[in-house]
Formats: structure tokens, sequence, C-alpha cells
């Protein structure tokens, strides 16, 4: 998938929410920007991903990552990212603990943004001084997805993550070919 693909996917989402009369959510394209810049921005000064979840994003917290270490665009840099594998409360607390720093950002990816596991997570990666992405399909996240009749809930999510990996993919290049980034 190139850079510009992101417009097509954009629009096969839109596309396909008006076709079963619902819309996507009004703030999630400027929501989807604005993670993306932060993530690319904390990527530049040596941060990482570290993605955690629930027991039902398990799938989408592995592939999340693996879409972040290899890049889309040609010639792209990775963005360093890791797994936590963990969907308990307290274990995640303790593997931010463990890994999060300054400048990490921590996606934490629910279908419901009110999940005590999103909770902790915040929490955690607060106290470590990393920034925070939620991801869910209901509830006050940072990138609200929603729900759309006949579409799964994590499919979804799948193309929130694609959109964010391809902005900050996309960030990343046209920095890097400013020369701003190192």
């Amino acid at each position: 998938m190139g850079a510009t693909s992101v417009g097509h996917l954009l629009r096969y989402v839109d596309a396909g929410a008006r076709a079963r009369d619902t819309t996507v959510p009004p703030g999630l394209p400027d929501a989807l920007a604005a993670a993306a810049a932060r993530i690319a921005d904390r990527a530049r000064r040596g941060g990482r991903l570290l993605v955690c979840g629930t027991p039902d994003t398990q799938s989408d917290v592995v592939h999340l990552v693996v879409e972040f270490v290899h890049p889309v665009i040609t010639g792209a840099r990775s963005v360093a990212a890791v797994a936590c594998h963990e969907t308990d409360v307290a274990a995640i607390d303790v593997w931010l603990h463990d890994v999060a720093g300054p400048t990490d950002v921590v996606v934490v990816v629910a279908p419901c943004a009110t999940d005590p596991a999103v909770g902790a997570a915040v929490i955690a990666a607060s106290r470590a001084g990393a920034s925070v992405v939620t991801l869910a399909n209901e509830g006050e996240a940072d990138l609200a997805v929603g729900t759309i009749d006949g579409i799964a809930a994590k499919e979804l999510r799948v193309v929130a993550y694609h959109v964010l990996w391809e902005l900050v993919q996309v960030s990343l290049s046209r920095l890097d070919s400013l020369g701003k980034a190192s």
C-alpha cells in the first residue's frame, strides 16, 4: 500500500458508511492526523510505539506492531514497535512501568474505551511520561472508530490503524526529504 492510497482508503470507508446510511465519526480524520504527527515526532526522537490491548484485541495489537516495524514507503524507515501480550490490568501496569519511557507512544486498542485495560494503560503510560493514543470502537477514545452495521468492529479498527500507519510513514518520509529528521 503506497502513500497515495490513504485517500483511497478513506474514500472507501466513507463510501461504505454512506451505503449503510451511517457516517464515519466526524472527528476521526483530524484525530488520525494528530496521532500520526505525535507518533512521527516521537519516533524521530528515538521513541518507540508500545501497543497493548484487551483479550479481544490481541490480534490487533500484534498486527499493529507488525505494520509499524516495516515501512509502507520504499526506502522509508521503520518505527520501533513492541507488543504487550498481557491483558490483565495489573500486568499491563507492570509491563508499561518496566518498558515505557518519555519519548514513547503507547497505543491502547479496545472495543470500548471504558475497558479497565485502557484506563490502566493510560495511567501507567502517563506515569512514565509517555504519550498515549487510545483506539476504540465505542466511548471517548483518541481514535473513536465507531461501529457500522454489517462491518465487524475489528475491521474498523484495522482500517483505522492502517491509515494511522500510512500517515506516520508519510510524515516521516516528508520530514526526512526536507532534511529535518535524523
